[in-house]
């Protein structure tokens, strides 16, 4: 008998049972079941509505159709609605790729709902599927913050956060993504949620450019979000991006876009970033990444850090 698989079994139905229970409330059936728990099984577990997504990090040894197999069985979702991907550490500059977008079998995407709100997200296309699950008690803490306020939404992705704005009443929410995919995506997202119009304007713009150019007619904010990613380098941007190079320039340009008693929250999924307030000047940085992460994901191993930036 695998004693190691079936601890992974126990672990992931336990785990499930447990956040299914507390997130019924709140109308949530998105959630993270299995965190990389056992070393002899470095994989995550994120579970979709009906359909669970799997990711391998760099174990090539590991048994994908008995891993497959024992998630279907203990959440009692068919095998045919678990997806397994290998997420290959990338090299230098190197950034994830289109998966199988040619498959035949594809699922598209699929609709989910997180605190009450619509989202949709592609299992197999993409490494990331358009919802970051780590950030959910991120956005529920700025859709609280949000009635009556300007919210900025630099690297937007695809536009979780701006929406979690609009639904806790913001007057005003721009999103800021130079992909057009992920933009078009966020754009979507706004209006199954019943977000549109000129109070939620879509950008397609080079964050950069936009703080230089735009974003003083834009502005000031009450709330700006700035979740970069840890780098990139797009054809359609002058130079490249390192969150640890960079995070300094880009978090005092959104403090020049910030009103007086307003906030911005920063954030970074890169595992050894170090953050010097020390270079920060006239704020107050809070340290926040210990109630940003949610259920089901390991504290040792933190998928995000997160700080809120507030002027002295």
């Amino acid at each position: 008998m695998n004693y190691d698989l079936k601890e992974f079994k126990k672990i992931v139905k336990l785990t499930y049972q447990q956040i299914r229970k507390e997130f019924q409330p709140y109308h949530t059936n998105c959630m993270r079941v299995y965190d990389k728990n056992l070393s002899t099984y470095p994989v995550t577990v994120d579970v979709y509505g009906s359909y669970v997504k799997i990711q391998n990090f760099g174990n090539r040894d590991l048994d994908t159709g008995a891993i497959c197999d024992a998630v279907s069985r203990v959440l009692y979702i068919p095998a045919r609605r678990v997806f397994y991907q290998e997420r290959k550490k990338r090299e230098g500059l190197e950034q994830h790729t289109i998966q199988d977008a040619a498959n035949e079998s594809r699922i598209g995407t699929i609709e989910v709902e997180e605190s009450g709100l619509k989202f949709l997200v592609d299992l197999q296309t993409r490494i990331d599927t358009g919802l970051f699950l780590d950030h959910m008690p991120t956005r529920v803490m700025v859709r609280e913050q949000a009635f009556g306020t300007r919210v900025l939404n630099l690297f937007a992705y695809t536009g979780s956060f701006s929406v979690y704005a609009a639904a806790g009443g913001a007057q005003r929410v721009v999103t800021v993504d130079l992909s057009n995919t992920y933009l078009s995506w966020a754009e979507k997202h706004l209006e199954i949620n019943g977000f549109t119009g000129e109070l939620y304007p879509c950008v397609r713009s080079d964050v950069k450019e936009y703080l230089k150019v735009q974003a003083p007619e834009d502005g000031p904010f009450d709330i700006i979000i700035l979740d970069p990613p840890s780098f990139s380098n797009s054809n359609h941007s002058s130079g490249n991006f390192k969150v640890q190079r960079d995070y300094i320039w880009y978090i005092q340009q959104c403090m020049k876009h910030l009103s007086r008693e307003g906030f911005l929250v920063f954030s970074t999924n890169l595992t050894d970033f170090h953050f010097d307030s020390g270079r920060l000047p006239r704020t107050v940085c809070t340290n926040l990444t210990r109630t940003t992460l949610p259920p089901g994901f390991s504290t040792k191993r933190r998928a995000h850090s997160c700080w809120v930036i507030k002027h002295a």
